[in-house]
Parts: structure tokens; sequence; C-alpha cells
């Protein structure tokens, strides 16, 4: 796998793993009333994609393991800092 191919696979992952947790806060939440859901799919996707971009560009330097061991890290820290 080239370079630019594992770039795509780590931000595809990260952006599936923030359209996950938007789905299961969106269901958690699909009773609440029209303007008190903070978040839904759109948003933590878009975190999650960010969240991703980031770790790449921090770890730009390192190698496939130290980068896949971040790219967790971030995931697990953008996940139960919203729990």
């Amino acid at each position: 796998m080239t370079e630019i191919q594992q770039t795509f696979y780590f931000l595809s992952v990260s952006l599936a793993i923030g359209l996950l947790i938007g789905v299961e806060r969106g269901w958690k939440d699909r009773e609440a009333e029209e303007g008190h859901r903070i978040a839904g799919v759109r948003t933590y996707g878009l975190i999650g994609l960010m969240g991703g971009v980031c770790c790449l560009r921090q770890t730009s330097h390192t190698g496939q393991a130290d980068r896949t061991q971040a790219i967790h890290q971030e995931a697990w820290r953008g996940y139960a800092g919203n729990s």
C-alpha cells in the first residue's frame, strides 16, 4: 500500500468512527425535542475527520505502527470525552 493509500485509509477510518459515534448519539437522543440535540451524524463525522487530519499531521514523521496507535488513541479520546 502506498503512502497516499494509507493516508486515505486512515482518514476514512477516522471518518467512519466519527459517523458511527454520531449515529449512536443520534439514536440515543432521537426522542429529544427539536433544537435540544447538540450534535448529530454530520457533526461527529466532521469532528472524526478533523481528528484524523490532525493526527496524521502530528505523526507524519513517525512509523506506521506509531501512526495507527495515535489514531486509535485520538478516536478513543474523542469518544470518551463526549460520553
